[in-house]
């Protein structure tokens, strides 16, 4: 998409618009929409679970980019649904990359954003997290 860096947030149900060029962003929610006959479907069945497990590993290295530090992290993202979950797809992710401090004003949350929809799917998530994201 050129300079365009488009970025899909299933979790959150958001997308995220990023311009290189005009130094821009631009966040939008997903359009989640089902049948009306899936949403009772899924509600009548009971929540399943999904295993989440996420890996920081700072490599130790740094390079200047952008008058800033940055570090070499990889991530390491693995999503398992248990036996149950309505949700029944698999997904593995390796990241490697370098990644600077955002500036306060992106790291800020956002005042009334509104909730994600309702997709009728409800699997409790639980997420496992090991390796600090920030090494000093």
């Amino acid at each position: 998409m050129g300079d365009t860096i488009l970025i899909k947030q299933h979790d959150q149900k958001r997308i995220v618009q990023i311009s290189r060029a005009s130094n821009t962003y631009f966040v939008s929610q997903e359009d989640a929409a089902l049948p009306a006959a899936a949403t009772d479907t899924a509600s009548a069945t009971p929540p399943g679970e999904v295993q989440v497990s996420i890996s920081i590993v700072d490599l130790g290295d740094r390079k200047t980019m952008f008058g800033k530090e940055a570090r070499h992290v990889r991530t390491l993202i693995d999503r398992q649904p248990q036996t149950g979950a309505c949700d029944q797809s698999r997904m593995s992710i390796d990241t490697d990359g370098w990644y600077i401090d955002l500036p306060k004003v992106m790291t800020t949350p956002a005042a009334n954003q509104p909730a994600p929809a309702k997709s009728g799917c409800a699997d409790t998530i639980k997420t496992t997290e090991t390796g600090d994201q920030r090494r000093e």
